[in-house]
């Protein structure tokens, strides 16, 4: 009697040692959560236990690798099993994750002019996404800092004239991201309108002045009787609402200005003649 419970305790032990050495490698691994089309995503070995001896990676999509840590890049979009099996020359284990690969957005942006201001810029953002837009980062390269925004659309005042390559990255709620540089040429304008018609129509309502809103200018309007109806302060945009310093509507008529510039010598003061209309 004692002689089979004594073999019955060692198959007892004989079958927890079983299981245990079974059980002393575990399989796991780790992936960056950013999982968008054409990126290369790592993959790394997180298992556990002794003396691994292999790994075998099954993506999914046909492909396999044999390094304990491995890069994989998916070229078409959707849920793909990644399999990991691992072995120490006697033991095996296995895990399985879904891994996402989502479409990357279409990088564009659209170039307003800025009414007045020739060296204003307003960019829209323009780009394709089938999720929504989290980021957005402009380059200027015109010596300005990096702006990185949550605002699809931003202001802009270049220093001088000449062409600019504006660099546009958007990244949408996924982490997915694309870019785009374009080509943007500021000029150099100093234009005075001729006629004034202050009929609150939205069109020609005021008297502006457009230059590259960068150099400060002021203007002096004078009636044809030689009456000073506008005397403006010295700024970057200046506007007059045809009315006198009472704040009466002027009279139709033509009137005469004079724009003097601030400390910029490439223009000169500027005298001329403009007609206001009702």
């Amino acid at each position: 009697m004692r002689f089979l419970q004594t073999k019955f305790f060692t198959l007892i032990f004989f079958m927890l040692t079983v299981e245990f050495s079974v059980a002393q490698i575990f399989a796991d691994f780790t992936f960056l959560n950013i999982t968008c089309k054409a990126d290369t995503i790592s993959f790394s070995d997180n298992s556990s236990g002794a003396s691994i001896s292999s790994w075998q990676w099954d993506f999914g999509d046909g492909q396999t690798a044999t390094t304990q840590k491995t890069k994989h890049v998916y070229n078409t979009l959707g849920d793909f099993t990644v399999k990991l099996v691992i072995s120490d020359g006697t033991n095996t284990d296995s895990v399985s994750k879904i891994i996402t690969i989502h479409k990357n957005p279409v990088a564009d942006f659209i170039v307003d002019s800025i009414p007045f201001s020739s060296y204003s810029k307003r960019f829209r953002d323009n780009s394709q996404s089938d999720t929504s837009k989290f980021s957005f980062e402009w380059n200027f390269n015109d010596g300005s800092a990096i702006i990185s925004t949550d605002s699809s659309f931003i202001n802009h005042k270049f220093p001088d004239k000449g062409t600019y390559n504006v660099y546009f990255n958007i990244t949408d709620v996924n982490g997915c991201d694309d870019e785009i540089i374009k080509n943007i040429t500021v000029f150099d304008n100093f234009v005075v309108p001729n006629v004034v018609t202050p009929n609150n129509d939205g069109l020609n309502d005021l008297f502006c002045i457009t230059s590259n809103g960068q150099v400060k200018i002021s203007i002096t309007i004078y009636s044809r009787w030689g009456s000073v109806m506008y005397e403006s302060q010295t700024a970057e945009q200046v506007c007059w609402d045809a009315r006198t310093p009472d704040g009466e509507k002027v009279q139709p008529g033509t009137y005469f200005y004079v724009i003097q510039i601030e400390g910029n010598i490439e223009y000169e003061p500027k005298k001329g003649f403009f007609n206001v209309f009702y």
